[in-house]
């Protein structure tokens, strides 16, 4: 029998170029595989590059896009009734504001009078807004991670009017979740990671939670040739975090490689480089931005690195790494939310000075640490195939509630 189900989401980039896109679409793809017949409500900025429609469209009995005006493009461009409008639900985190749609909400309302609808899926938490509050039907939410926390960790790095402004976001946000959580608006919470899952639920006394990890889909056994001297680096170039780990590996550790490695060469690999990674450039540092094929750049790294200093969640760079036979050199940050051991199956390093000497063992002795890729590679298949973590993930949606025939 199949089984209609609402997804409201960002449109993922297609083809797959990013984390979430990764994550969301494994998801899609596995969802319609089982038989479900998937109405999609998708919100996208207006000045985004946009997605392979087509592509997606496959996977959705109907596909409905929404755009949205970013607060800094309707200042920008001198949108001053968008702003207004923006500014003026002053109650609501801007984000949530900004994704605010009557259109999508009275769709979505017909779409529920239209169809028996078993499931509602969302991501994040911004986009409830948009849901019709007089429903009976389970609203499963991908929370992904704690997002206000995950803004007054960045607001540190900021000047004291932008961190200000970023605070009392985070606090606005705190606030919205509270409310949807005193309205029981969602069924099940889902999350990447266990420390994210545990502290939400000891935050807001919660246990409608269902910890649902990323996966990968293919592990090499392990490497066979490597570029000596490559070091590697993958991420989206345009997000804050990955700008300010690259920043700490260019002008804090870099240098000291390159004394003890002259032929040393640093890929920095994802899409929309800031304009801060670009001016890193040079003989020794290569900024690829978009590639096709990520692998292409990675299986054949000396060394694979995860410098990061803040974030939230489990990050798929870091799945990556450790598919693709990697030794993988990271901060605690990094292998956040994962279950991998230092030294057994990576190195890990938080101070400056456990990176450069850490590298500098890899970067001379390579063959001394192959066997922390071959235990990496064991476990990602034992613990994150993909099929194993979505049927129990559909055996939890099928037992959430006994009047839906999910």
């Amino acid at each position: 029998m199949s089984r209609n189900i609402i997804v409201i989401a960002p449109i993922p980039s297609l083809p797959i170029n990013d984390g979430y896109s990764y994550y969301f679409m494994r998801r899609i793809e596995y969802l319609k595989k089982k038989g479900y017949k998937i109405y999609f409500f998708a919100s996208t900025s207006t000045m985004s590059k946009g997605s392979d429609f087509f592509e997606l469209e496959k996977y959705c009995e109907k596909l409905q896009v929404y755009k949205y005006v970013t607060l800094k493009n309707s200042l920008r461009y001198g949108k001053i009734i968008r702003v207004l409008a923006i500014i003026g639900k002053f109650w609501l985190p801007i984000k949530v504001s900004m994704k605010s749609s009557k259109k999508m909400k009275n769709d979505i309302l017909s779409c529920l009078n239209a169809h028996k609808i078993d499931a509602i899926f969302i991501e994040y938490p911004y986009l409830l807004i948009n849901i019709p509050v007089k429903n009976n039907v389970p609203v499963i939410l991908a929370q992904h991670n704690l997002e206000f926390n995950k803004i007054k960790k960045m607001s540190a790095y900021h000047n004291i009017f932008k961190k200000m402004m970023m605070l009392y976001e985070s606090h606005r946000l705190k606030k919205y979740e509270c409310k949807n959580i005193k309205n029981n608006l969602v069924s099940m919470y889902t999350f990447i990671s266990k420390e994210n899952k545990t502290e939400f639920e000891n935050l807001y006394n919660v246990n409608n939670t269902y910890l649902l990890p990323v996966g990968y889909d293919m592990c090499t056994r392990c490497q066979s040739t490597y570029q000596k001297g490559k070091i590697v680096f993958v991420g989206a170039m345009n997000a804050f975090q990955n700008i300010v780990a690259i920043e700490w590996f260019v002008n804090r550790i870099f240098p000291a490689i390159m004394t003890s490695f002259v032929n040393a060469r640093l890929y920095i690999i994802g899409k929309n480089p800031d304009e801060k990674i670009l001016s890193l450039r040079s003989e020794n540092i290569i900024v690829t931005g978009t590639v096709d094929r990520i692998d292409e750049y990675i299986n054949d790294a000396h060394l694979y690195i995860i410098p990061l200093v803040f974030g939230d969640g489990v990050k798929i760079k870091t799945l990556e790494a450790f598919a693709t036979g990697n030794i993988v050199i990271s901060t605690s940050i990094g292998v956040e939310g994962i279950d991998f051991i230092p030294n057994h199956d990576y190195i890990l390093a938080n101070t400056e000075d456990e990176f450069i000497e850490s590298c500098k063992l890899v970067l001379g002795c390579r063959e001394n640490y192959a066997h922390l890729a071959i235990n990496a590679i064991n476990k990602m298949q034992r613990l994150y195939s993909w099929d194993s973590i979505l049927e129990l993930y559909e055996d939890k949606i099928k037992k959430m509630d006994n009047r839906q025939n999910l």
